[in-house]
Order: C-alpha cells, then sequence, then structure tokens
C-alpha cells in the first residue's frame, strides 16, 4: 500500500505473499489485480508460486538457470511450454511424460504408450523416427469403461482436491499417470479397469536431450 501511494511508474514487488496464509493469498490474488491496474503502473512481479504468476500476470517471464527460458502470455506458457521444464513448472498435478518413438502410418501418425499403440494427427509425423518425450496434462485425459478404446489401465488410486478428482492409474506396461476429472464427475473405484484417450492437440513433444519443445 506505501508503496503504490507514491504513484511509481514502475513498480517491483519481491514475492510480497510470501508469508501470508492460503485464505488471504487466495483472496489477494483477486484483488491486486484491480490495484496494480488501478495505479496505472508498469509491475515487475517476483514469484515462485506459478497460480499467483498465471492469476496476476498480463505476461510471465520463465527464470530458470540466470536465464529467461520463456516469455509469453499465461495462456501460452500453460498451452505451448518452451521446455518441457516450464510445462513440469506450470500446473498443479504436474504434467504427465514418458519416453517413446513417433511413428509413420498410413495417413497420420502413432505411437507406443502405456503398452499400446495409439494413432495421432497426420501433423506429428515429421518426427517420425524421432525418440521424443510425450507430455499430457492430467485434465486432458478422458476416463471411459474399459470396453472403450484407448489405452488400457487400473485406477490405483482416487484423491479427491476440492474443485478436482485426481486419480493415479497404470497402463499394462507399468507407466503410471495422472488424470484430472471435475468434482461433478464420478471417479471409479480403485481397482477399476479403464481406458485412457486424449485429443492430438493435447499432446506435447519435447525433445529427449534439451528438453525444447518439438513441434510435427
Amino acid at each position: 500500500a506505501r508503496a503504490l501511494a507514491a504513484e511509481p511508474q514502475i513498480l517491483l514487488l519481491d514475492d510480497p505473499l510470501r508469508n501470508v496464509d492460503a485464505k488471504l493469498r487466495f483472496e489477494m490474488r483477486l484483488e491486486l489485480p484491480r490495484l496494480l491496474r488501478q495505479s496505472g503502473a508498469t509491475v515487475l512481479y517476483v514469484t515462485q508460486d506459478y497460480k499467483e504468476a498465471m492469476a496476476l500476470g498480463d505476461r510471465i517471464a520463465v527464470l530458470a538457470g540466470g536465464k529467461f527460458v520463456q516469455v509469453a502470455t499465461p495462456e501460452d506458457i500453460y498451452v505451448k511450454p518452451a521446455s518441457l521444464s516450464v510445462a513440469r513448472l506450470f500446473g498443479d498435478p504436474s504434467i504427465n511424460t514418458a519416453e517413446t518413438v513417433v511413428k509413420a502410418g498410413g495417413k497420420g501418425a502413432g505411437l507406443s504408450l502405456g503398452g499400446t499403440e495409439v494413432a495421432i494427427a497426420a501433423e506429428y509425423k515429421g518426427l517420425a523416427g524421432k525418440r521424443v518425450v510425450f507430455g499430457i496434462r492430467p485434465e486432458a485425459i478422458e476416463i471411459k469403461s474399459g470396453k472403450s478404446s484407448g489405452i488400457p489401465a487400473e485406477i490405483v488410486a482416487v484423491t479427491p482436491l476440492n474443485e478436482r478428482t485426481v486419480l493415479l492409474l497404470k497402463a499394462a506396461d507399468g507407466w503410471e499417470f495422472l488424470a484430472s476429472l471435475p468434482a461433478s464427475a464420478k471417479a471409479p473405484e480403485p481397482g477399476t479397469k479403464v481406458a485412457a484417450s486424449f485429443a492430438s492437440s493435447d499432446i506435447h513433444f519435447f525433445d529427449t536431450a534439451s528438453g525444447e519443445r518439438l513441434h510435427g
């Protein structure tokens, strides 16, 4: 408040909510954008909490290893992370990953995931033959009955988290991954056999060596 009273043109806030309790922190995430916009100042807000960055920033600069690895809007940071490390930094629960090889086939492309051959869009044919890190966010995974098409898996654990329910699943080859469902959706019981699927548009691919984002 004292900093805003001086009507600065540029304002640096260094993790101001670091020692604030969870309830007040949530309330301040709602109130701060209004106060900062009313001030008219250009604000540099430093935080280690990705949720604060997503809620408060018009643009986010991700700093890692002493350099900026991505500067973009909150939406682009989440939907098109520049690297595997950025993808893992944003999201709770974190992005699911697995190493695999992209294959060309017919009019499209495919990959082996969880012991199952999965068809993906033709736009990824350019990655055919390349070993990659596959990524899919938990909320992008759809869970269906075990007789449906998709990756066969077993529900290992079910964890209610307020507005979401997080499922831990294990595929036939032992790959474990997470799915995040709305709390309103009926979650399968542990031990249930299901099929997991996702849209090609929600897939992320990263280089196995550098971790940089790959485009098909």
